[in-house]
């Protein structure tokens, strides 16, 4: 059977969310995540559930170019694994009706993300992807922006393959943690009334200094330094300045998306979690690394586990490589196993007590 669902997606403040102001230059141009705004779970089909993006790219210099396009997509948050057959329409309203911009897809499966995005490595007006320049939305006399706010209409008509019960019709309530999340959200990307500054390297991150303490005691143990407390500005050494990015992003939020996909990505973005005790955070980078480790990684991810004192990922690995005596043997011959006989030899002991439980009793055991 067919399902179709509409909603309306208003963006207030629109442009002064998307102006870089005083964040252009710092090298934030091509991550889209940081130039995106979301709405909650507007769209539902069955037993699934969906949510407007509405994402800008910028120039290499983080400023808006001639070919930095305005983005719109849907992507799927909620209701099982099976894709989902549909055809998107979204619709970029304008004062003038006769102005409206609208595009529709094909018919086709969506398991994660459908609609027109910009692309973060344009670098010509050419090759940029998206529904409009962005140069032209910002303009007032173009109609897009009515007292400032953007809208969006969309609309979806999907195939579900499964006999859904006719529900029971009740007004909705509204999410108010996810409408709290991207408030906070907004007001990150905004920078209005920031009141401290991370310096990461070359990057500067705007942020406010009580949003930092109620998350982290780390921060707030800052604060209450009296030196500290007159400044403002922090210094964070040794951490991926986009992890650190990220950090502050979930403090706001309190939502991650396809960092914890990536391995590296993920361990950049726990160590920075765990050195800011964001325990939540610390806690979903190993849920995600238990989850994806590899015959090649395995040991580095124990040394990780070992030196920040995880040990539900200590677990993980160890059970991992002791599965067989022909993972353990494979798991030998790995660069990253020769690393941990080098700097974490008690560990190799670890994975030799565990393989081969009848040592345990053992005075030594050579490594």
């Amino acid at each position: 059977r067919k399902e179709v669902t509409s909603a309306v997606f208003r963006v207030r403040d629109f442009s002064y969310i998307c102006t870089p102001g005083e964040k252009a230059g710092t090298g934030e141009a091509q991550d889209l995540e940081m130039h995106s705004v979301c709405s909650g779970p507007i769209l539902r089909a069955g037993d699934f559930s969906f949510k407007v993006i509405i994402a800008w790219s910028l120039g290499q210099d983080g400023s808006i170019a001639e070919f930095s396009m305005l983005g719109i997509a849907v992507q799927r948050i909620g209701g099982g694994d099976e894709p989902v057959v549909m055809q998107l329409e979204l619709r970029l309203v304008n004062r003038d009706p006769c102005q409206d911009i609208a595009m529709r897809s094909n018919i086709q499966p969506l398991r994660n993300t459908l609609g027109w995005y910009p692309s973060p490595y344009a670098v010509g007006r050419e090759q940029a992807d998206g529904f409009i320049p962005l140069r032209s939305v910002l303009d007032p006399s173009n109609g897009w922006l009515v007292e400032d706010t953007l809208t969006v209409e969309c609309k979806m008509t999907a195939s579900l393959s499964k006999v859904t019960p006719f529900p029971v019709q009740s007004p909705e309530s509204p999410d108010p943690l996810n409408d709290l999340g991207a408030s906070f959200g907004a007001l990150l990307a905004s920078g209005r009334f920031a009141d401290v500054e991370l310096v990461v390297g070359e990057e500067r991150i705007k942020a406010h200094s009580v949003v930092l303490a109620a998350r982290s005691p780390v921060f707030e143990a800052m604060w209450e330094t009296p030196m500290q407390e007159q400044s403002k500005s922090v210094v964070v050494a040794d951490l991926d300045a986009l992890a650190v990015q990220r950090m502050i992003r979930f403090m706001y939020t309190g939502s991650v998306c396809s960092e914890l996909k990536n391995d590296l990505e993920c361990v950049s973005l726990l160590e920075a979690a765990h050195r800011y005790q964001v325990n939540v955070l610390v806690e979903l980078c190993e849920n995600a690394l238990c989850s994806c480790l590899t015959e090649d990684i395995v040991t580095e991810r124990l040394m990780v586990a070992d030196l920040v004192g995880l040990d539900r990922l200590r677990k993980a690995c160890l059970d991992f490589i002791t599965d067989s005596t022909s993972r353990v043997a494979a798991v030998q011959t790995t660069e990253g196993f020769a690393q941990l006989k080098e700097k974490r030899p008690h560990l190799a002991v670890d994975i030799l007590t565990a393989a081969f439980p009848t040592y345990h009793s053992a005075e030594t055991i050579a490594v």
